[in-house]
């Protein structure tokens, strides 16, 4: 095993679910220095909650300008480490050195999972992962359903009047607030939207029915045509495109310091 506070480049990255496992992450003679317990004594390990591929937004406290790193967990033992890299990535990114503090947040079900924590290992071989110390103790927050965060995204507005390019301005895992440039439909009317959304780096088209609940018009200042504003309610979401919104949301409200940024913040 490579493990240093440098990087490097490998040749490709193995599938990471296949090489760890979740009761015993590390299938080489266990590195001391990695497993030492960081329970405290007398207390047992805190329960995580992770499984292999929980996405982890990783953020590096420090003075120095860092991006947020989206990872994925490969396995953990409890009381010794958590083991995640970047999906399909060749190195890991400069900004993520050895022993450096580190905010960890992520989505299980319908909450949100924070830590604090360091990096105790940068491994380049046989592909790019890390370790961070497992943590003495995690906080959880629900995330209300209707929680909303601004957004300025393109989508599409289909109703009986056809369909029409519009612009998102907010979202919550139950609805959305669009901006047209002409009226689509009524308040109770059925909708369709659209909308390609990223979340840990997953890319997914969100097509779901939904109903007007709100419309509102206002002139532009410069006489142009007026611009309509709806608020529509989702309708029979999957649980998947709902956890994704979630998640989505969450991912947005975290990386602008907003409320579900309090769940990194621990006791």
């Amino acid at each position: 095993m490579e493990c240093s506070n440098l990087v490097g480049r490998v040749s490709s990255l193995a599938d990471p679910a296949t090489a760890f496992r979740r009761s015993n992450p590390v299938s080489a003679t266990p590195d001391p220095a990695i497993l030492e317990d960081t329970a405290p004594a007398g207390r047992p390990p805190v329960d995580l909650q992770l499984t292999v591929g929980t996405v982890l937004n990783v953020q590096v406290l420090s003075e120095r300008s860092s991006p947020r790193v989206q990872a994925r967990v490969l396995g953990y033992m409890e009381g010794q480490s958590v083991i995640a890299a970047l999906p399909g990535a060749t190195l890991l990114p400069i900004d993520l050195r050895l022993g450096d503090e580190v905010a960890v947040r992520y989505l299980v079900g319908r909450s949100v999972y924070g830590f604090k924590t360091s990096v105790i290992r940068v491994c380049t071989s046989p592909y790019p992962y890390f370790h961070l110390q497992y943590p003495d103790s995690v906080q959880k927050m629900d995330v209300r359903g209707a929680e909303r965060v601004q957004v300025a995204l393109p989508a599409r507005l289909g109703g009986a009047a056809g369909t029409v390019e519009v612009e998102l301005r907010d979202l919550s895992a139950t609805g959305a607030n669009v901006s047209s440039p002409r009226e689509i439909g009524q308040v109770g009317d059925a909708v369709k939207l659209s909308v390609e959304l990223t979340f840990g780096e997953v890319t997914r088209q969100l097509s779901t029915a939904a109903t007007i609940r709100n419309a509102t018009s206002a002139p532009q200042e410069s006489g142009e045509a007026s611009v309509w504003r709806y608020g529509v309610q989702f309708q029979d979401l999957s649980e998947a495109d709902y956890i994704f919104v979630l998640g989505f949301v969450f991912e947005q409200l975290a990386s602008r310091g907003g409320a579900a940024s309090v769940a990194a913040s621990a006791a």
